[in-house]
């Protein structure tokens, strides 16, 4: 972990420096900044898994004649981006 002077991190309403945080609790600081941008970028993949997910439903319906003639122009139109 590198311990830039003045580095400071927000628990709850209190915030702490770093640099005067026990070894242990640094540690978990730096285990924390790893995580961070893993977690975001897992978050952002789940909303495209989802968002891809919602699609091939609604193509599958379409496909097997799920929805009736209304729903499935309304899917093709949404489909195509019209």
């Amino acid at each position: 972990m590198s311990n830039e002077e003045g580095k400071k991190v927000v628990f709850g309403d209190k915030e702490y420096e770093v640099d005067e945080l026990s070894d242990q609790a640094k540690m978990i600081v730096s285990e924390l900044e790893f995580l961070n941008p893993q977690l975001e970028q897992t978050n952002k993949m789940m909303v495209e898994l989802q968002g891809a997910f919602q699609h091939l439903t609604k193509r599958l319906g379409t496909e097997i004649g799920h929805f009736n003639d209304n729903e499935r122009d309304n899917n093709e139109r949404e489909d195509s981006g019209d």
